[in-house]
This record gives structure tokens, C-alpha cells and sequence, in this order.
């Protein structure tokens, strides 16, 4: 475990507390103080890498708050705020949609033909 450099890409996940939903920040380090690395975002993290007891990652805490924590950015992270995004537009739309009787009908048979009434 080492120290922020500058220019290292981090995320924050959070879970939302009233739905599934998942909220990803990305955030680039842009400045660094003796004890505090400084993101593009604004937020300060204190420089002291530690193991995350849950996820048993490398994790950075923001100042003030140790149980807020940012993490190294993956392709697999990129790959999952992808998919989430997706997911959440996917149930936006159908939650905002009003259908009309023949799309009703047009749903329905296709999800008759594919066997998953």
C-alpha cells in the first residue's frame, strides 16, 4: 500500500439508502499537502492508505469522516458504474413511460414468445 500520487484515478460508491440504486464518482488527484491529497472534485482524502475492513481493499478516507472512503479506479469498477447507469436508465424509462394498449399487446406477445410469462 503506498501513498497518492499525483494524477492517480480514485472512485467513491455509494449505495442509496430508499432504493438499489448505486451512485459511482470518479475523481483524479490534482494537488497534495504533506498529510491530505486533494481530488479534482474538491474533496480531501488524508493521504494514510488502510485495508477497508468490508471490502479488503486499498482505501483512502475523506478528512473528517474515516468511514467515507475512496478507492483505486479499475476497468472492472469502469465496467460496473457502466452497467449501473445502464440499469438505472433501463428502470427510469420504464417507470416514466405510459403505454399505450398496443404496446401493451406488442410487450406481452414478446415476452410470450420468448417463453418467460
Amino acid at each position: 500500500m503506498e501513498k497518492l500520487k499525483i494524477g492517480d484515478k480514485l472512485y467513491y460508491k455509494k449505495h442509496s439508502n430508499i432504493c438499489k440504486n448505486i451512485t459511482y464518482l470518479f475523481a483524479t488527484v490534482e494537488r497534495l499537502t504533506k498529510t491530505q491529497a486533494i481530488l479534482s472534485n474538491g474533496v480531501r482524502l488524508v493521504n494514510l492508505p488502510n485495508l477497508d475492513t468490508f471490502t479488503k481493499k486499498t482505501a483512502y478516507s475523506i478528512v473528517g469522516d474515516f468511514w467515507e472512503k475512496w478507492y483505486i479506479e479499475t476497468a472492472e469498477i469502469i465496467d460496473e458504474a457502466k452497467k449501473e447507469t445502464e440499469r438505472q436508465t433501463i428502470v427510469y424509462w420504464f417507470k416514466n413511460k405510459k403505454f399505450s394498449e398496443d404496446e401493451m399487446c406488442l410487450v406481452y406477445n414478446t415476452f410470450k414468445e420468448l417463453g418467460t410469462l
